[in-house]
């Protein structure tokens, strides 16, 4: 267990919140906080999409509530008022992270916690990939774009490293000599499968995610204040931001 993920949440996480995507590796919050799990795919569906998880079956999460964050509808838990939202390792795998805070702020109240983890791009296999930078994730925004891209696919495909990918996963994630097929058939199947599986579509390292958020809340002036950090030199591969909505 990761012990500044746990001290974190024993310390801000309270009453009844939701995690999102929490697969096998569920944030453990302690007997003060009750959570409800949500995700696009049921256990079952998950097993299937991410073989490479059969062997911690037991431990993935069953989910409470079927809902795709990424396309931008929250109407299933907008009218409920939940104390705390947990986002480990979640937002680099959507296609509009902006809307992603703009929605969980509008849903946020006051007093209630936002605990978002983010990995570290310098400590993944996604360390040779160009930095997401603002600019960018502005333009997804304001064009309210919710569709993986090719140019991301692409970005993805061929730019992450295979150090320590365990062999069933990067037997789905990687292709002979790391390059796509010629073939646009087999191309395609390629994309359909990157595209059910959800890949990282931006990364940041701890400088640009810091700027990335400071940036967020100030464009669309979002009531969310920075009560807690942990950073990546601190408890790597990831950043912790814990995000209070001010009263």
């Amino acid at each position: 267990m990761n012990q500044t993920r746990s001290s974190l949440a024993e310390k801000y996480l309270q009453g009844r919140g939701i995690e999102f995507g929490a697969l096998h590796n569920r944030l453990f919050t302690g007997k003060q906080a009750k959570v409800i799990y949500v995700d696009r795919y049921t256990k079952k569906e998950l097993l299937h999409k991410f073989p490479e998880l059969r062997s911690y079956s037991e431990s993935i999460v069953s989910t409470d509530i079927i809902m795709d964050i990424d396309s931008g509808d929250f109407s299933q838990i907008t009218e409920q008022n939940f104390d705390f939202f947990i986002a480990n390792h979640v937002i680099e795998h959507l296609v509009n992270p902006i809307r992603f805070l703009k929605n969980i702020h509008e849903i946020m109240i006051p007093g209630s916690i936002l605990y978002l983890a983010i990995p570290d791009k310098n400590y993944t296999f996604d360390k040779n990939r160009e930095l997401t930078i603002n600019e960018h994730l502005w333009h997804e925004y304001i064009e309210d774009i919710n569709e993986l891209s090719i140019e991301h696919l692409n970005d993805f495909i061929l730019n992450i490293t295979q150090d320590n990918i365990e062999p069933e996963r990067k037997a789905k994630m990687y292709f002979k000599d790391d390059k796509l097929p010629f073939n646009w058939f087999e191309k395609r199947r390629i994309y359909k499968l990157h595209r059910e599986r959800s890949i990282h579509v931006h990364v940041w390292n701890q400088f640009t995610f810091d700027q990335f958020l400071r940036f967020t809340i100030d464009r669309l002036k979002l009531m969310l204040e920075i009560v807690d950090l942990c950073s990546s030199t601190e408890s790597s591969p990831e950043m912790i931001y814990i995000l209070r909505k001010k009263l």
